[in-house]
């Protein structure tokens, strides 16, 4: 697990983030964590995501809804290594998943679910191939030679049309994630509706 630093953005959801990291720990328990925490320190979840810390788990609590793309953006930019895991803090873990994931990578942009969308990031038959972020290993090198991740609802979109516009979608390898990974979904969204609202993207956007 040297290779790969996983990354997870939290913020006011304690629980989640409990199942989350224990999950991950029940297989992975030296590999390396840089969790993102923008919960103030008036919520649970900021006292329990600065429990976590020690010598194979960061945390760096911004104290502010930093925000999907913005919060992993600042966990990429702190990873050392040479591939980062994108893992959103509502999902569980339910298998031995990343040698497989990392058997698959080799050359390319990341591994994951693969899905086509639209231009805005919408589900469609035909369209552009898209990476989900909720769990995707992506090689460092390969990230920072397209656009950079965005705001919420789509935080990859901008990454995915620049890759498909460079002909270079072969880079998304397509993985069978769900076999390994429960993906509760909209979790902090659900949690915390009013912060999480599409009008207030402009305000947490990198």
């Amino acid at each position: 697990m040297e290779q790969v630093t996983g990354i997870i953005v939290s913020y006011n959801t304690r629980n989640l983030l409990c199942k989350c990291v224990e999950s991950i720990r029940k297989f992975y328990p030296t590999m390396k964590l840089i969790i993102i925490d923008g919960s103030k320190p008036s919520d649970p979840c900021y006292y329990f995501a600065r429990s976590l810390i020690n010598y194979v788990t960061k945390v760096h609590s911004v104290n502010r809804n930093i925000g999907h793309g913005e919060g992993m953006n600042l966990g990429i930019s702190k990873c050392e290594s040479e591939y980062f895991l994108l893992i959103d803090s509502d999902t569980v873990i339910n298998g031995n998943i990343i040698p497989e994931m990392l058997d698959k990578i080799k050359n390319s942009y990341g591994v994951g679910q693969v899905v086509n969308v639209d231009n805005n990031g919408m589900n469609t038959d035909k369209g552009i191939k898209y990476l989900h972020p909720y769990f995707a290993l992506i090689n460092k090198d390969q990230y920072f030679k397209y656009l950079p991740i965005i705001h919420h609802g789509a935080p990859m979109i901008n990454s995915m049309i620049d890759i498909n516009k460079k002909k270079k979608s072969k880079l998304l390898i397509d993985f069978p994630v769900e076999k390994y990974v429960k993906h509760l979904g909209r979790g902090t969204r659900a949690l915390n509706p009013k912060d999480f609202h599409p009008k207030h993207w402009d305000k947490i956007t990198v």
